[in-house]
């Protein structure tokens, strides 16, 4: 049986940094194409309704709905004759209706190179959206190009692509020297006093809400604030509140089933909306953020017309996944490792052998 093998991609950087930058994305398509057939979602549908392929193949998949996979992705995609599939998260997507040079104007002549879209040189696209500076994102007009194009097909991303509280654990508390998820802005409505209390997060998508009470969290942060002026060292003040708090038991609620599912439902329902109302498609395709999901948000994804979606579990596609499992491959910016990836998967055995041992 020949395989297929879904890759996920990020951003395409026209320098070297956080992410893929143009030449290494280039050589990956020229690597992946001497090798493989480049498909699109009707092939993976059909494998996963038992169809055999008759060369090894590979779906290219976008998560977030990054401005560089416009300026910079798309031109080199229509150079390969490559189809991809991308999932915005359509409260990201902006508005305004003027589309961006590429870096096919640049091939043509029309624009200088120095003059295309040059994103951030820091990755902080996502915390700026919790802010509302969406500059980094696509806009549904330059989508609405690049679906018409018919090199791009429109999955869903969710709406919101953040994190919230998943349970009442303390690990940490909010402070310059703390390492805390960007998401966290969200996660605790905005509020970034030092020494609010952190909780373990997941996807907005994949957990029951925790929300902790105001009392708790005015406690932590006179205990922290208190601890940190006498030592002036957050390690050791970090230390010192987690033991204080473990007495402190009602530390907040969670959501109910219902208001769990419902909440679910209504921003998986309002991201399928805006797509089909800007992009005039009716997406059954869901990439789940971060890979993260759970048993009821499967089933509110069904309820909510979604037949597809794409986690972050590294394997290949066969007539035995999980529709709303399907499994993918970081494209890795590394070359070696990208190599090893696609050699390792593009063999069943191999495969399930690597994943017993490494996942």
């Amino acid at each position: 049986m020949n395989p297929l093998i879904v890759l996920y991609y990020h951003r395409i950087l026209p320098f070297k940094g956080y992410d893929i930058d143009i030449s290494t994305f280039k050589w990956q398509l020229s690597y992946v194409s001497n090798r493989f057939d480049i498909v699109g979602v009707e092939e993976l549908k059909s494998v996963l309704g038992g169809k055999r392929l008759e060369r090894p193949s590979v779906l290219l998949t976008f998560d977030d709905g990054f401005a560089d996979n416009f300026v910079y992705a798309y031109p080199i995609l229509k150079k390969y004759n490559a189809k991809a599939v991308i999932f915005p998260a359509t409260s990201k997507i902006r508005d305004n209706e003027n589309v961006k040079d590429t870096l096919e104007d640049y091939w043509n002549g029309k624009v200088e190179l120095k003059n295309l879209f040059i994103p951030d040189k820091r990755e902080t696209a996502l915390y700026d959206s919790l802010r509302g500076d969406y500059h980094e994102f696509l806009s549904w007009k330059e989508l609405d190009i690049m679906k018409k194009s018919g090199i791009f097909e429109i999955g869903s991303h969710g709406h919101l692509h953040s994190k919230i509280f998943s349970d009442d654990n303390v690990h940490d508390f909010y402070h310059k020297d703390a390492n805390v998820h960007w998401s966290f802005l969200y996660a605790n409505n905005n509020n970034l006093n030092i020494g609010s209390p952190v909780f373990n997060m997941k996807s907005s998508l994949a957990s029951k809400k925790f929300m902790p009470g105001d009392d708790f969290k005015r406690y932590t942060k006179d205990v922290f604030n208190e601890i940190y002026n006498k030592t002036q060292n957050y390690n050791k003040t970090k230390t010192k509140v987690l033991t204080e708090i473990k007495k402190y038991k009602n530390r907040g609620v969670f959501e109910s089933d219902n208001d769990f599912k419902n909440r679910i439902f209504d921003e998986l329902a309002l991201s399928k909306r805006l797509i089909k109302e800007h992009l005039n498609t009716d997406t059954d395709l869901l990439s789940w953020p971060w890979g993260e999901y759970s048993k009821e948000s499967i089933e509110v994804a069904k309820k909510a017309g979604f037949r597809y979606c794409f986690s972050t579990k590294k394997d290949f596609v066969g007539s035995k996944t999980d529709r709303c499992k399907i499994g993918r491959i970081h494209a890795s910016d590394n070359i070696k490792r990208f190599k090893k990836r696609i050699f390792i998967y593009s063999h069943f055995t191999l495969s399930k052998i690597y994943n017993r041992f490494h996942i």
